[in-house]
């Protein structure tokens, strides 16, 4: 009865073969690079999606912390001669969101109307 048994024996690789294994081992070096390039860009789109949520997330605390926040909003001069007060009128509301004490240029505003109201003003512009 014969006996088998599997031995390591060395195997020299063909100049054929070695050009495969170097097409192939360069064809993974690019493959490598490719990935690196493609995790480097995924990474940096992660990054992005995820710094907008942490801005997000800052934002949204602050409203809560605050309860308010401040908008732009269209508003109207009124100027109150008697209290001499400029008043900033919110011209969807209605609401005065601003008073602030009248300046020179107000008060020389309240002469010169005056005067137009009570028909002085030609006698001034002539």
């Amino acid at each position: 009865m014969s006996e088998y048994r599997t031995l390591p024996v060395r195997h020299h690789f063909t100049e054929a073969d070695l050009d495969a294994f170097a097409d192939r081992a360069a064809h993974a070096v690019r493959e490598v690079a490719d990935l690196e390039d493609e995790k480097r860009e995924t990474a940096k789109e992660f990054k992005t999606r995820i710094d907008a949520l942490h801005s997000e997330i800052r934002d949204l605390s602050r409203r809560r912390r605050e309860g308010f926040e401040m908008v732009p909003t269209s508003c109207r001069l009124r100027r109150d001669h008697g209290t001499q007060m400029r008043q900033w009128v919110d011209e969807a509301t209605g609401e005065v969101v601003l008073e602030e004490p009248f300046n020179n240029d107000d008060r020389q505003r309240g002469i010169f109307e005056e005067d137009r109201k009570q028909g002085r003003w030609r006698e001034w512009h002539n």
